[in-house]
């Protein structure tokens, strides 16, 4: 037998990767593992997808549901191809309950407020 057959690879055995993601949204989220965390990474890709939604702020927080809180993202995005007065939406995405809030609003500052006072509600 061949002494090289028998020799056992001394290579470093290494971790299991969590996997990859080539979405741009993918750093919002910490297990993308989780089904429902992967799933939410693939629809706002998919909202944002083209010109029509620019997301401009993304923020991860809890909201209250009942006497659970549920994992959320809320995100101001700005709709260039609307008529003045509807350029801007607040966007509120919850991952845990398959459910979503959409709001436009009239100015980037109004958004901004609104944004700073989701996740007090």
């Amino acid at each position: 037998m061949n002494a090289v057959a028998e020799t056992t690879s001394a290579r470093r055995q290494s971790a299991a990767k969590p996997p990859y993601s080539r979405s741009r949204f993918a750093y919002l989220f910490d297990d993308l593992t989780d089904e429902k965390e992967s799933r939410m990474c693939a629809c706002l890709s998919i909202f944002h997808r083209g010109k029509l939604y620019e997301p401009v702020v993304l923020k991860r927080t809890f909201r209250a549901v009942g006497e659970q809180r549920n994992r959320a993202i809320y995100e101001i995005a700005r709709m260039p191809n609307r008529e003045p007065g509807y350029r801007w939406a607040v966007i509120g995405w919850d991952l845990d309950h398959p459910e979503f809030i959409f709001m436009t609003v009239p100015t980037k500052k109004f958004a901004l407020a609104m944004l700073r006072e989701f996740p007090k509600r």
